[in-house]
């Protein structure tokens, strides 16, 4: 240099490079996915990790060098077609595929593969995740499920599960018949409490998944649900936490319709009740003196009116020989308009169909009012907002001398036959407290 022997030289700061192979071979080397890199033109493996040699069973004289095909470690076909995936994209992600051991095990892989340089050599990297467990427990899962479905169906039992971490639901098919869905549908984590009944239903099952998925708390409790077609149904849900390294990840549930044996329960529950009542009235209006019969009257007219849900109870009086009815006693729900000023001495020719049933001892019902026809009694009905109405004879000795009767005002009431005869039962109790009073 300038007429003397020089020597140049080029430096270049290879830490960061020196850091990521340090960090590759790490990584490589203590992986428990299996990994290997080979050539691309002729799969020739030069370097494969520990996890290869642990969970396929070779060593490394019988891989490093050889040919990927040579060992038959993956299906020949499926080889043929991922390679040329790999040299039209340059990789492939989450592949699962049968790798064989040296035994001739086939194990399940989730296989990913991509194209990488070294020494300005192209190398294919390939990295493969032993799925087999995962997938026999899985396929465990779906048959335990199908079993228990097939059990469920049987019982009319049906099961759900939410995944917590996941914010996903499954039903069952019985718990989708339950709410008459189709097989197909996919329940929606967030709108899933739609289902239970608005008021304490809902608010209790809302209350409990936060109580469960938080404190692992379990719960058996029956609640009203709403199908679909707006029927009511009531389950029993039997709800328990799942648990996964201490945590709350999974709340499972079992669901059975006992809408039958609720409905029987609450329909005995209330013949009893009602049964009760009357007996008690019974005995009440014994023992009474004629001055407080009375109060006593209007007294059983709210409890029976209240127990059979009815928004208006009142006992009215034949006057035959002036050919009229009137209005005694009445008892009336809070917020519905009395009408006893309103009824007295009406004329009968207003009532006919009323006068033709209890003068035969029938009971007079009327399910849907606006299905009357057009007549003065609807119209002093729909005046009174009237919806449905029944009414019963009060006989003695075989004459009717006036009637009790029960309006629903805010909603219809379909009153069954067992109701109707047990509110016979009340009305006969009326007459013999109106003729006590007559005696004395």
């Amino acid at each position: 240099w300038d007429g003397y022997p020089a020597l140049f030289g080029v430096s270049k700061d290879i830490s960061d490079l020196k850091l990521s192979e340090e960090k590759f071979a790490k990584a490589f080397n203590t992986s428990t996915s299996i990994i290997g890199i080979s050539t691309l033109e002729d799969g020739v493996y030069i370097e494969v990790n520990q996890a290869f040699y642990d969970i396929l069973g070779y060593t490394p004289e019988e891989v490093l060098g050889k040919k990927s095909s040579d060992l038959l470690l993956i299906d020949p076909e499926f080889r043929s077609d991922i390679r040329k995936k790999i040299l039209e994209e340059g990789s492939v992600r989450n592949l699962e595929t049968k790798i064989y051991t040296k035994d001739k095990r086939a194990l399940m892989f989730q296989l990913s593969a991509e194209i990488i340089n070294i020494q300005d050599r192209e190398m294919l990297l390939t990295v493969g995740t032993d799925i087999t467990t995962r997938l026999e427990t899985e396929n465990e899962m779906k048959i335990a499920r199908a079993r228990l479905e097939e059990t469920g169906r049987l019982a009319k039992v049906g099961f759900w599960e939410v995944d917590l971490s996941r914010n996903t639901i499954i039903w069952s098919d019985v718990t989708k018949e339950i709410a008459e869905v189709p097989k197909d549908f996919v329940p929606d984590v967030e709108r899933v409490a739609d289902f239970y009944k608005e008021g304490w239903s809902r608010d209790r099952i809302l209350e409990i998944v936060e109580l469960v998925s938080k404190k692992g708390e379990s719960f058996d409790e029956e609640f009203i649900v709403l199908t679909t077609g707006g029927e009511e149904k009531w389950i029993r849900n039997i709800i328990r936490p799942g648990i996964k390294s201490g945590r709350y990840y999974q709340i499972f549930g079992t669901i059975q319709d006992i809408t039958y044996s609720k409905n029987s329960e609450i329909v005995l529950q209330y013949h009893s009740d009602l049964r009760k009542i009357l007996v008690e009235l019974a005995s009440e209006f014994i023992n009474l003196p004629v001055s407080e019969i009375g109060h006593a009257i209007n007294k059983s007219l709210a409890g029976i009116g209240s127990f059979v849900g009815a928004d208006r109870a009142y006992i009215f009086e034949y006057d035959f020989s002036e050919n009229t009815v009137s209005n005694t006693v009445e008892w009336c729900k809070e917020g519905i308009e009395p009408q006893i000023m309103n009824l007295q001495g009406i004329s009968l020719e207003i009532y006919p169909e009323f006068v033709s049933a209890h003068l035969k001892g029938q009971p007079y019902v009327v399910e849907k009012v606006e299905e009357l026809p057009d007549s003065p009694f609807r119209t002093l009905l729909e005046e009174e907002d009237i919806l449905s109405i029944l009414t019963l004879p009060l006989l003695s000795d075989g004459h009717c001398i006036g009637f009790v009767g029960f309006d629903s005002v805010r909603d219809r009431h379909t009153y069954n036959q067992d109701e109707e005869q047990l509110l016979k039962a009340y009305a006969q109790t009326l007459v013999n407290v109106m003729e006590r009073i007559e005696k004395e």
